[in-house]
């Protein structure tokens, strides 16, 4: 027996806008429907469902618990589940009826949500149909203890993987929707025995209650030669990069690759029962020519190691007699016990020494006459991060006193209060239902939200609650009940005291009423904040303040010392909240004052707390510098300068950090690159080198803030000609690393690939995200780019927007792809030291 309703829709449904009415709900039998606990419900539906939209109307009423899930399964479905929690049992009667608000179009086909629902009493919804996977027996020996996998990705993006039984076949449940299959070849961890894997059919839809069936078919089976490369016991190499060649028998190259001591290389799909000769590049360095000798190695369907040590060496002196003397001079504001690497490099020699303390030192060679190129890093010692400059080249010149000085200069200390001592990240969280568990799949370390009514300062009134900064708190405490490792997740408000997003700058800066209500509304979220510090919590919260206020005061040639109201209305608000404290006489009705003000209000307040300003791109007057080729260190100069004119870290009423801003819209959306906010990897190498600079200069710790968390997608992604409501962009490729793109721009997807910019942005990146992707020349997303943001001052990195992606399913694109990102991880965080090289 199954429960069936009559759904029709409201009057007037509009695109944006319309209502369900769900009535006659009974059992197929015409039987009424008894309820003890719960009523359960799901449909299609083309928005998320937020449980207020759910309005029962039933002839006796309860205090029902509503709660609803929404699954994205399809470019234009999202699975809605309603449950139902009655508080005593309750038999339903023909007149009540439960009427859902839908926040999209049910004009188009009204009919493929009406005609979608189903119910349960007392137990679980059937959501799922079956496919079952036929597979053939194994094909090779060598793969016999292998499982094929098979890949099953929804129209909605989402990926599910299930296991084929070789010589058999079962069953995999999965959501009712359409999906493509494709199948991973069949390979042994060596990659030397592999099998091509091939599905059919290639889409499938699946149905509830019935089962599909998808045949695999193991095609060729290859064979190949694998070899692991590496370079081992020769100290002489150990700050040095050689550059490898493999040919085999006929001479026809292989692979060349560079490496570094102790580096392994992994060589894969090599031809077998072959013959290979490794050459390396002849190095010079420290005076010492080095050339290589490799026996030829014969190889077959086995993996190999191929290590050259000493042996495979010559090592000869070169005559150094006229070669000149070196002094290295060291001036640092702080002690270091550091050894720092310094390195000089031509295209003849190489010299590497290290530098471990103030004063002057000897270069324990003498140095080749000639032009070098110095490298010398910034470094992290007790996770304070230390600036190193110098010049970028030196002449060594022959019969002179050759001197290279070093400035050593202590800067950012990344350990931030309430944050932890490792690089983390955090998201937007929208107080959907979904949140906690979308977080802590992530396994976030903070997550933000605006405060207040309005999330911008509630300028108009004084606000008796701030139930954001509650719930906000409370989805932070169930993400971390659900986190293993018992780790703190940092609730963290976007909180105004002025609004200046809207521009109109010097009006709402002297607008006092809106002053007085919006420092009322921040000293209660403050309160509420505060009311949650434990044992455990001893920074029950962080604040990021005034979001685009310092870029539009700057984009605005405001000084100082420019007039605002400050004192009067800060007193107005103090007497509100009861507190009688004097105003101290640095806060002056001045523009810098009001920044002093909300630094004082904080650390009067809630010293517990931990906040931060904003600063953004823009705020030099526009963004479109970084498409250009002008060092980033300009602009960083012109943002820093203005900031500390106003400031924001002057000592005793310091911030903690400074959030940097780009501007929070997915690459890949009309909102972003019709406002000329499209980057490649050319692109976000320059921000985050921005934010480098600005960290260095401020010498305080800094967090990219609303970055996208959308990726480009790759062939085998499902992209809709008009893309634009998928939310695909590039930052999460770039920021998280992706494998599959790599170096190469034909793994992306054809219809994003050649899409064509509009002219105004094609003048900026190219004609198209091809060209972009190819504009600097050579790219690689292989590796992630957060490994070195310690040494960029960079304690963490917020992800995603009101709309924009982010960790959470209910914006953007919900295929997970970030939140396995971030998970994977927490596995092994990068800390806040030196990277290895």
């Amino acid at each position: 027996m199954s429960i069936v309703g009559k759904v029709t829709t409201g009057a007037n449904p509009t695109q944006y806008y319309g209502t369900l009415i769900v009535t006659d709900i009974r059992n197929d039998d015409n039987s009424a429907v008894s309820i003890k606990n719960t009523l359960k419900f799901s449909f299609l539906s083309p928005a998320a469902i937020e449980p207020s939209a759910v309005m029962p109307a039933f002839t006796s009423w309860q205090d029902w618990a509503i709660t609803t899930e929404n699954k994205q399964i399809s470019d234009s479905d999202i699975l809605v589940q309603v449950t139902l929690g009655f508080p005593q049992a309750y038999v339903l009667s023909s007149r009540d009826t439960i009427t859902i608000g839908i926040g999209g179009d049910l004009t188009a086909n009204p009919e493929h949500v009406m005609t979608s629902f189903n119910f349960a009493a007392d137990g679980e919804l059937e959501l799922n149909g079956a496919v079952r996977l036929v597979c053939p027996a194994i094909p090779d020996a060598a793969l016999a203890n292998l499982v094929p996998e098979v890949v099953f990705t929804s129209a909605g993006g989402e990926r599910t993987t299930a296991s084929a039984q070789p010589g058999g076949n079962n069953t995999v449940e999965l959501t009712a929707t359409s999906y493509t299959v494709s199948a991973a070849k069949l390979a042994n961890d060596a990659l030397t025995v592999v099998a091509d894997v091939s599905v059919s059919p290639e889409n499938i839809t699946v149905t509830q209650g019935n089962t599909t069936d998808v045949a695999l078919t193991f095609n060729t089976v290859n064979h190949y030669a694998a070899v692991d490369f590496m370079l081992s016991g020769i100290a002489e190499l150990e700050n040095e990069t050689v550059r490898v060649q493999v040919k085999n028998k006929t001479a026809t190259i292989q692979e060349t690759f560079e490496t570094r001591l102790d580096e392994v290389t992994e060589l894969r799909y090599l031809p077998t029962d072959d013959v290979l000769i490794f050459t390396i590049d002849s190095i010079a360095v420290n005076n010492n020519n080095i050339s290589f000798a490799i026996p030829e190695v014969v190889v077959t369907d086995k993996l190999i190691t191929v290590t050259v040590g000493q042996k495979e060496c010559t090592i000869k002196p070169v005559d150094s007699n006229k070669f000149s003397t070196l002094t290295v001079s060291c001036q640092t504001d702080s002690p270091f016990k550091q050894a720092i690497p310094v390195r000089l490099y031509n295209a003849t020699m190489s010299y590497s020494s290290t530098l471990t303390a103030e004063g002057a030192f000897a270069w324990p060679e003498k140095i080749k006459p000639g032009d070098y190129t110095v490298k010398v890093n910034d470094f992290i010692v007790d996770k304070v991060v230390h600036s190193v400059s110098c010049v970028d080249t030196i002449n060594i010149s022959e019969n002179a006193q050759n001197t290279l000085a070093i400035a050593v200069e202590k800067g950012a200390n990344l350990l931030v209060p309430g944050f932890p001592a490792f690089l983390s990240f955090g998201g937007l969280a929208d107080m959907t239902t979904t949140n906690t568990a979308d977080c802590a799949a992530a396994r976030v370390s903070s997550i933000f939200k605006y405060a207040g009514n309005d999330g911008a300062g509630d300028a108009t009134a004084f606000l008796q609650d701030d139930p954001a900064t509650t719930r906000t708190i409370t989805i932070a405490r169930a993400i971390e009940e659900q986190l293993a490792d018992n780790q703190n997740v940092l609730p963290v408000m976007i909180s105004y005291t002025c609004n200046l997003s809207g521009g109109n700058v010097k009006n709402v800066l002297a607008d006092a009423s809106a002053h007085k209500y919006s420092y009322a509304n921040f000293i209660l979220t403050m309160k509420i904040a505060s009311s949650y510090k434990d044992e455990q919590h001893p920074v029950p919260a962080g604040l990021i303040v005034n979001a685009d206020l310092i870029g539009a005061c700057q984009q605005d040639g405001l000084t100082s010392d420019h007039p605002v109201p400050v004192r009067e209305p800060l007193q107005e608000a103090l007497a509100h909240h009861g507190i009688s404290v004097a105003i101290p006489a640095f806060i002056t009705d001045t523009l810098k004052g009001y920044i002093q003000s909300v630094n004082w209000l904080v650390h009067t307040v809630a010293p517990e707390l931990t906040f931060g300003w904003v600063i953004n791109l823009w705020g030099v007057g526009g963004s479109q510098w970084i498409y250009g080729q002008e060092s980033v260190d300009r602009y960083a100069r012109l943002t820093v300068d203005y900031v500390n004119a106003l400031g924001v870290f002057d000592e005793g009423n310091a911030a903690n950090f400074m959030a940097i801003d780009r501007y929070e819209a997915d690459d890949l959306t009309l909102r972003s690159y019709y406002n000329s906010y499209c980057y490649g990897p050319l692109e976000w190498q320059r921000y985050y080198q921005f934010c480098g600079s600005v960290s260095r200069m401020l010498k305080q710790p800094v967090m990219p803030w609303q970055i996208p968390a959308s990726r480009t997608p790759l062939k085998s992604d499902r992209v809709q000609a008009d893309f634009d409501a998928q939310h695909w962009g590039t930052s999460a490729n770039y920021l998280l690393g992706d494998s599959e793109i790599g170096s190469n721009v034909e793994a992306i997807n054809d219809t994003i690939l050649d899409f064509a910019f509009p002219a105004h942005m094609a003048a900026l990146v190219g004609a198209t995200p091809r060209d972009m992707y190819q504009r600097a020349g050579s790219f690689d997303l292989s590796q992630p780019a957060y490994k070195d943001f310690p040494l960029l001052g960079i304690f963490s990195v917020l992800l995603g927007g009101g709309s924009t992606t982010g960790v959470i399913s209910t914006v953007g694109n919900p295929d997970g792809w970030v939140r396995d990102k971030l998970n994977a991880y927490r596995e092994s965080p990068v800390l806040f030291q030196t990277p290895e090289a």
